[in-house]
């Protein structure tokens, strides 16, 4: 139980890592337009939490029990400070699975007890064992339970994409990046991919309540700016973004099935399944796709090829969609950059470098190891083409179509990034 939820889905892993047929590059026209570049916004910062037990979801509970899981509703907010100058599209940001408190000391003998069952240097007294087993299991619990223990911060994972929010605040839209520690301490499967979907549509219809009538249960618990969003964010032009699990979460949320769950007054017209993770399916039947198959939506896969995120959702889409579908994969990066919370450059409680199948300064699949790109490289390559995904598809800017179906290459100083749009 504890190892589970270490590591994002770790069994995904496995046959998940697939490299693309490269598309040959044309006239690099666009490739002096940098899509990561800051735009002509000023931003702003506010955060919410209504609390660490805000809102449950029938059904849905706590890993291995019947009580059901309590669910933060808590926000970080990017935003143009010219917000008078909207209404702006809102893009909604979920991470995926991760520790949730971030207890240092639990940390510490965690990763000793851990690196001592499973390093080469195993012992094989039983007694000692069982003494190393029952520290991994008490300070797993330590770091995976919601909510965390008096005196212990919640691990901030909703803040470990507040760079590709500044930059889409700075092109002019509303960034909100959710805390879905609580889901992580849930079950797990379908299920959980369910609970995401749900918590997010909570959020957007929290949202729509204050944009429409300045009112609901966001009204007046900002902080930092405070800001008033009244009229000032475009419902009808709504994106998702969600990381490793949290895609598989966003890709449930937009799928054709689930369209009568999205609330009322709110229009999604773009989905990214960053690093996501292979969807659950319990055979090969095609209907464990319709969970997760979005055709209705432009749609885009971003992966890593040091990763472990899965094209299962660009082959379900490709299919049957008659809007655009993209698929990227970035040599050379990882899954845990992608949130600065996650990598070792923060500090944070369990970070680390994932890359798989590592080796001194390379990683990939099989024997076609790339370069490995470090923290700041990677970061800047994938909000690149998030950027360049959401301003196309919420905003209607068309300048970085070649860009994002592969016939121009504008990153390929730092990156090769293999590209198909279907």
């Amino acid at each position: 139980m504890v190892i589970r939820r270490i590591g994002p889905c770790l069994a995904a892993v496995a046959g998940a890592v697939l490299l693309l047929v490269p598309l040959a590059p044309t006239a690099q026209a666009s490739a002096r337009i940098d899509p990561a570049a800051p735009g002509k916004h000023a931003v702003e910062v506010a955060d919410y939490n209504l609390g660490d037990s805000a809102f449950t979801i029938p059904d849905f509970h706590v890993f291995g029990s019947n009580k059901p899981a309590p669910l933060e509703l808590a926000g970080r907010v990017h935003y143009p400070r010219d917000l008078k100058n909207g209404p702006y599209p809102l893009v909604l940001l979920a991470h995926g699975l991760w520790p949730t408190c971030a207890d240092r000391a639990a940390s510490k003998e965690f990763d000793a007890a851990t690196a001592l069952l499973y390093g080469p240097n195993a012992p094989e007294d039983p007694d000692e064992l069982a003494r190393l087993e029952a520290v991994v299991e008490r300070t797993g619990e330590l770091l995976n339970r919601w909510p965390c223990a008096t005196g212990t911060p919640g691990l901030p994972s909703l803040r470990g994409y507040d760079y590709l929010g500044k930059q889409l605040a700075s092109h002019g839209f509303v960034v909100v990046s959710i805390g879905v520690n609580g889901i992580n301490v849930g079950e797990m499967g379908e299920a959980q991919d369910q609970a995401r979907a749900t918590l997010a549509n909570k959020h957007l219809q929290m949202w729509r309540d204050l944009a429409i009538r300045g009112k609901g249960p966001l009204a007046g618990h900002f902080t930092g700016s405070r800001p008033s969003f009244r009229g000032h964010v475009d419902l009808q032009r709504v994106g998702l973004m969600g990381h490793s699990r949290g895609g598989r979460g966003v890709m449930s949320q937009a799928a054709d099935v689930n369209a009568a769950k999205v609330p009322s007054g709110v229009r999604i017209g773009a989905v990214l399944g960053l690093e996501a993770v292979s969807f659950y399916r319990a055979d090969d039947d095609p209907k464990w796709e319709l969970p997760y198959r979005v055709t209705r939506i432009p749609s885009a896969t971003l992966l890593g090829d040091c990763g472990y995120g899965s094209r299962g959702y660009f082959d379900a889409a490709r299919k049957h969609s008659k809007v655009p579908t993209y698929l990227w994969n970035i040599h050379g990066a990882n899954h845990n950059f992608f949130n600065t919370q996650w990598s070792p450059d923060s500090g944070q409680v369990q970070a680390q470098d994932d890359a798989f199948v590592p080796e001194p300064g390379r990683c990939g699949p099989g024997g076609a190891l790339d370069r490995k790109l470090d923290e700041p490289q990677q970061r800047h390559v994938g909000m690149a083409y998030m950027s360049a995904f959401f301003r196309r598809h919420l905003a209607g800017d068309k300048k970085f179509d070649p860009m994002l179906s592969g016939r121009t290459h504008p990153l390929a100083e730092i990156a090769q990034v293999e590209a198909q749009r279907d």
